[in-house]
């Protein structure tokens, strides 16, 4: 700057005039590059706590998505044990079901069995009262009367 100044004044030395104004420029010029610094301070610190505090929003966010896919995971598997024993008890019912199909099964083949015997004993009765032989009349009597009495379930 000075140098420019004592062009400016054709190569002659420079004065106390010229060179306070060289002075005050030199003091303006670093006053600038100090209050320049200064807000590139202020803009970088604004930049870093503007990072710092998108930086903790993205955090919490992970943390909200990572309790969301806890929950989600807990209702899966919540939702599967329910399947599993809406299953199970469908599946009982089923076999109650089958339990209760052969009951009834098994009481129809006694009944038929118990009739199938009465129908012979029906039968060995007229084949005796056919062959004149009254003797198996008392016996039959009380095989049917105990048959009956069995059945009977207020006897």
């Amino acid at each position: 700057m000075i140098k420019s100044m004592v062009d400016a004044n054709g190569g002659q030395c420079y004065t106390n005039e010229m060179y306070e104004r060289c002075e005050a420029e030199l003091r303006e010029a670093e006053k600038k590059e100090k209050l320049e610094e200064k807000r590139e301070k202020q803009l970088e610190e604004k930049l870093k706590q503007e990072a710092a505090a998108y930086e903790e929003q993205l955090q919490s966010q992970e943390l909200k998505v990572q309790e969301l896919e806890r929950q989600l995971q807990q209702e899966k598997k919540r939702m599967a044990e329910q399947k599993e024993t809406a299953a199970e008890e469908n599946m009982k019912r089923e076999v109650q079901k089958v339990k209760d199909l052969q009951k009834t099964i098994r009481e129809e083949h006694e009944r038929t069995r118990e009739e199938m015997r009465h129908e012979e004993a029906r039968k060995q009765i007229r084949e005796k009262v056919e062959n004149s032989d009254t003797s198996y009349f008392g016996t039959a009597y009380r095989w049917v009367k105990s048959r009956l009495a069995s059945l009977n379930p207020f006897s």
